[in-house]
């Protein structure tokens, strides 16, 4: 009998308790040796080793006498690191956060872009609007002139319409013709020849000065002849 018993007997045991699926005493467990082809008195002597061994392994839960085997648990699910699904929430918030503000950006730029073509079609209007009152004046002027030449009026008469129709519109003349007056570098604009600063000049042909809604403006020098 001992000389057709091969197997292990802590193998033997083991297999016993896991294919029971309840717990065995150490008779029971002995009883299994024996009908496994072991002879008695060996599986007595071999008891105190097999127990030890059943001690140590991780499938047998030991209590009092019973042995019971406790089948291999399913591997619990790894949980995310907590700090790493952290990070992944504020990576996803601020992806999120830049798209918004790409967005907006985008939502401001075209803001921005309506109003300089507004603003650049107002400014044109402007602009246009501002060069047809000249022209209007200067042809109001003209017709003036050439209407009070026609009607044998004075050359007085002339100079004094022309003066008030540019008054209206802001323009402030430096100097009258055939005056004298000291030598301004910033307002008069010499004829032939330099003229130091102070120096008795006459105007030949007056100047003007617009006065705009920023400030003044010089438009043009008086240009002026030494005495």
């Amino acid at each position: 009998m001992a000389g057709r018993f091969s197997a292990d007997p802590v193998a033997v045991v083991v297999e016993l308790l896991r294919r029971a699926g309840k717990p065995r005493g150490a008779v029971a467990l002995k009883d299994g040796l024996v009908a496994a082809g072991l002879e008695r008195a060996v599986a007595d002597k071999a008891w105190p080793g097999v127990q030890k061994a059943l001690k140590q392994h991780p499938n047998v839960v030991i209590t009092g006498r019973s042995y019971r085997w406790r089948p291999d648990e399913p591997a619990a699910r790894e949980r995310p690191d907590e700090r790493t699904a952290a990070l992944e929430r504020k990576a996803a918030d601020l992806t999120r956060r830049c798209a918004e503000l790409t967005q907006r950006c985008a939502d401001l730029e075209a803001v921005v872009r309506a109003g300089q073509t507004r603003t650049a079609g107002v400014r044109e209007a402007q602009d246009r609007q501002a060069r047809i009152d000249l022209i209007r004046g200067l042809a109001e002027l003209a017709m003036e002139v050439e209407e009070l030449a026609h009607n044998g009026a004075e050359p007085d008469v002339l100079i004094e319409r022309s003066r008030a129709l540019v008054d209206a519109y802001e323009l402030e003349p430096i100097g009258r013709a055939g005056e004298e007056e000291p030598f301004d570098p910033a307002r008069h604009a010499p004829i032939g020849g330099l003229v130091g600063d102070g120096s008795r000049i006459s105007v030949v042909r007056p100047g003007y000065t617009w006065r705009a809604p920023e400030g003044d403006l010089l438009i043009s020098k008086a240009q002026v002849a030494p005495l």
